[in-house]
């Protein structure tokens, strides 16, 4: 279940996975990766900072959780 998602600077969408506790990063070209797998009990909003702060809602935990977000340079072929 998607619960919440947002666009970074570059375009990425970042997705909270409610059902699989994760957050996911996909990229523009397809295919994703797990930003966030550890200690999350049901993320249902997520958002990006100006500052470069991941914001998580996790609803179970009545916490907004703040993460570093930092984009990882991808190389297309």
């Amino acid at each position: 279940c998607i619960a919440g998602m947002c666009v970074d600077a570059h375009g990425y969408l970042i997705v909270a996975d409610s059902s699989r506790k994760e957050i996911l990063h996909f990229l523009k070209g397809g295919g994703y990766s797990v930003l966030i797998r550890e200690g999350l009990t049901c993320p249902v909003g997520i958002a990006i900072t100006p500052m470069g702060q991941l914001l998580v809602l996790d609803c179970w935990d009545h916490f907004i959780k703040i993460y570093s977000y930092h984009l990882r340079r991808y190389s297309t072929p």
